[in-house]
């Protein structure tokens, strides 16, 4: 922040069964930053692979606080976890979340019938906001 000024802000786990914690970040996004904290551009690969790949360092700075401590024990483990996801349109998918290669990989089951990627007819360079919200992973599609 400008000035060297510095803010902190705590996040409570209500979501959690039988847990009591709170997670505090330095330097927190702003308030309309924090609406959404993931903002990207569809390549050709994540079209491919019907997946997102998330950089590192946001999604551990703005998302990965605020999810449950199970799946952030979990991640930091090298496990896959099984997260629910939903889109604009009110629609829920069940998604695999994994890191790979200083990414994190956010990619729907190839068995099931609605993939959100492939489902949506999404092209490269369609823009894509994510966010961890109420105990899930909220999509936007732009454009």
């Amino acid at each position: 922040m400008a000035g060297g000024s510095s803010r902190s802000l705590t996040y409570y786990d209500f979501m959690g069964v039988g847990t009591d914690y709170s997670t505090t970040i330095e330097n927190p996004p702003t308030e309309r930053e924090n609406l959404w904290p993931i903002k990207r551009e569809l390549t050709a690969l994540e079209i491919r692979d019907d997946a997102f790949y998330m950089e590192k360092e946001a999604f551990q700075a703005y998302v990965l606080p605020l999810m449950p401590r199970a799946i952030r024990d979990k991640l930091a483990k090298g496990l896959v976890v099984e997260i629910a996801a939903k889109d604009e349109r009110c629609v829920f998918y069940v998604m695999k979340l994994f890191t790979y290669e200083g990414y994190y990989v956010l990619t729907s089951y190839r068995s099931q019938s609605q993939t959100f990627i492939r489902s949506r007819e999404l092209v490269a360079g369609q823009s894509i906001w994510l966010r961890w919200i109420n105990g899930y992973m909220e999509l936007k599609v732009l454009g």
